[in-house]
């Protein structure tokens, strides 16, 4: 439905699916894919948050629809206190201005999605990634 004036509100079916899930990502591991399965449909879209355990700056919130996809992330470690919005990853997590990690869904499969990492410098540590796909 729509409010009047926001035209691009999408309509829920009766027979709407959402799914909530979780996975986990070695940030120390090189840009590649990653399927993600259980989710008993073909998504059309997910939301992520994302978060390090027991790291300053490291958490984000981001969408994707396979076709175009935001994050706003933490980069306290980049500069105090500030969150940035970006509409090159889903999943994204800074280190420093030189060490990150981003993603984003590469396709929407039977049962799930798979996302495509990226890489650059050298993070580490382990990711903690929570889901809502939606049919």
């Amino acid at each position: 439905t729509t409010n009047g004036t926001n035209t691009s509100w999408e309509t829920v079916s009766a027979g709407a699916q959402f799914k909530v899930g979780s996975f986990s990502r070695d940030i120390s591991t090189v840009s590649g894919t990653q399927a993600v399965t259980g989710t008993g449909f073909t998504p059309v879209a997910v939301i992520f948050f994302c978060a390090q355990s027991s790291a300053t700056g490291k958490m984000s919130v981001g969408f994707d629809d396979n076709t175009a996809n935001l994050v706003i992330t933490d980069s306290h470690n980049v500069s105090a206190n500030q969150w940035i919005a970006d509409n090159s990853y889903s999943i994204f997590v800074y280190e420093s201005s030189a060490n990150w990690y981003g993603g984003s869904v590469n396709s929407f499969d039977a049962s799930g999605f798979t996302i495509t990492w990226t890489k650059n410098g050298s993070p580490t540590g382990t990711i903690s990634v929570y889901y809502l796909a939606m049919r």
